[in-house]
């Protein structure tokens, strides 16, 4: 397609971007009886305790001392790890510079950061899940000593870790495992996929399981430096 074309086509459909844009609401603050990132806790941990009743609203729950403490140690937990980023010269995300003004109470919170705050405790136990995980795994090698990239191969898996990865464009719960060498190994299953029971049941037996799959070798979004195994076509060998 020229850039004739691309040019049309843009002339075309920017007044309805424009339009749609003026439509959106202005950002305004919201005003809370508590601690927002305590009250998405207090959330959470009623969607754990009954699974029908996920994203109740931050004005529809109360917040107790466990939230309030967990509401503490994330907040000083992504203040210190965003600081850290900062102090390495890497520049911060839009998204990373709301959360650390957030989670620093450097701004009110605002009606577009309400999504943000409610997945808070969902990006907490991904991130701190994996932080251990890495600690206690094997480093796949790097560099020329690297295996291929995407291997087919059988091993002996070691279950680790689990957690629901929620994002707006698909959620699913990931299992992590060693392998038969110590590294660190991720299985992402679909909450609507009809074999996640069976994963389940296979993770908290909490017992090696033999496999045979397709091993992808993936960076860890949050540290680059560190690989992982992502498996997929998986079978029970």
């Amino acid at each position: 397609m020229s850039t004739q074309t691309l040019s049309k086509i843009e002339d075309l459909i920017s007044p309805w971007i424009d339009a749609f844009e003026s439509k959106k609401e202005p950002a305004h603050q919201i005003r809370l009886a508590d601690d927002p990132i305590a009250l998405s806790w207090a959330s959470y941990h009623v969607w754990l305790k009954s699974p029908a009743r996920r994203w109740v609203s931050l004005d529809d729950v109360e917040a107790h001392d466990h939230d309030r403490r967990i509401a503490f140690t994330t907040r000083r937990y992504y203040r210190d790890r965003l600081a850290l980023l900062a102090l390495k010269g890497k520049e911060l995300t839009k998204f990373q510079s709301a959360l650390y003004a957030l989670v620093s109470n450097e701004s009110p919170l605002m009606s577009d950061q309400v999504g943000m705050v409610m997945k808070l405790p969902y990006f907490y136990v991904e991130d701190t899940t994996q932080d251990e995980i890495f600690s206690t795994s094997t480093a796949i090698p790097s560099g020329k000593n690297r295996p291929s990239r995407v291997m087919q191969r059988a091993s002996t898996i070691t279950p680790q870790g689990r957690y629901l990865m929620s994002r707006k464009s698909q959620e699913c719960y990931c299992y992590w495992f060693q392998d038969d060498q110590g590294y660190p190994v991720m299985w992402a299953v679909g909450t609507n996929n009809n074999l996640r029971s069976l994963v389940d049941s296979l993770y908290y037996r909490n017992r090696p399981i033999n496999i045979r799959a397709n091993w992808h070798i993936q960076r860890r979004s949050s540290d680059r430096d560190q690989l992982f195994y992502h498996l997929s076509n998986v079978e029970l060998a």
